[in-house]
């Protein structure tokens, strides 16, 4: 077993006693956090393979493994895990960049060296240290200053307040992240996107009619989001639960039974 993760190490200590300590790795980036946790296996009686270092490389030295668990959401499976993970072995990791609507995927990794599976539930885990995301500082509107296009949308973006339309948004436009703050002149919320790499934002307000979407850069974000939430409602809004994935060396592939509107492909390369 190789957890990514280890924290305080209570979990760690259980899998020790379910599994027996030789058969436990975990890795924790913190140096000082590993520390804590590694006095508090020890006087908990486990003498565990402890490692500190970056989680999302695994620990070659000791695979395969049967199992990959992460304490840590990720923004995508690292291949490094399917590598090291015996062919039938599982991984369980939170997958997402949102604070929220983020899912937990159960994969099994095959013969080929992919791995497949669903996600098959909410989950919510702080995001791995090195893909923590810095907050956005300054005058949002300054940065949503220069729009290619402005629209009419169907879509309200209080629909990325519940968790599935937020998972599939992610999908839809990965990079993107959810903002809101409220306009000085009109006094009213106004919802953004921003793709700090891409340079790309939608900024979304209300009026007494509807939604007007303003986007800008090369990435229409909304215009992605839009295309997956309105497939979603389209084919009866389903769970998180229905949501596929696989992972190969070059992509992750994500979709819901056989629309082409609900498939979604993040190439690596």
């Amino acid at each position: 077993m190789l957890e990514i993760g280890t924290g305080t190490g209570y979990s760690t200590a259980l899998m020790c006693h379910r599994l027996g300590e030789d058969n436990v790795t975990s890795v924790e980036v913190d140096p000082d956090v590993a520390g804590r946790a590694d006095a508090a296996l020890e006087a908990a009686g486990y003498s565990t393979w402890t490692v500190t270092g970056d989680g999302l490389l695994g620990h070659p030295y000791r695979a395969p493994y049967d199992k990959v668990i992460a304490t840590c959401a990720v923004r995508r499976i690292p291949y490094a895990w399917v590598q090291q993970t015996r062919p039938g072995g599982t991984i369980l990791a939170t997958v997402g960049s949102w604070p929220y609507g983020t899912g937990l995927a159960r994969l099994t990794v095959m013969d080929d060296g992919t791995a497949e599976g669903l996600i098959i539930g909410r989950s919510s885990f702080m995001p791995a240290r090195s893909q923590a995301v810095a907050p956005l500082a300054g005058d949002l509107s300054a940065r949503a200053a220069y729009a290619d296009t402005e629209r009419r949308t169907p879509i309200a973006p209080r629909l990325l307040e519940e968790w599935t339309p937020a998972f599939l948004a992610q999908l839809g436009a990965p990079g993107a992240l959810p903002l809101q703050a409220v306009s000085a002149d009109s006094g009213r919320t106004v919802h953004y996107l921003f793709d700090p790499e891409r340079e790309s934002f939608a900024e979304l307000t209300e009026d007494a009619t509807g939604w007007t979407v303003r986007q800008g850069g090369p990435v229409a974000l909304w215009d992605a989001v839009e295309q997956a939430l309105t497939a979603w409602q389209d084919s009866g809004r389903s769970g998180i639960g229905t949501v596929r994935l696989r992972v190969t060396a070059e992509a992750h592939s994500y979709w819901i039974g056989d629309e082409a509107a609900l498939r979604w492909e993040h190439r690596l390369t």
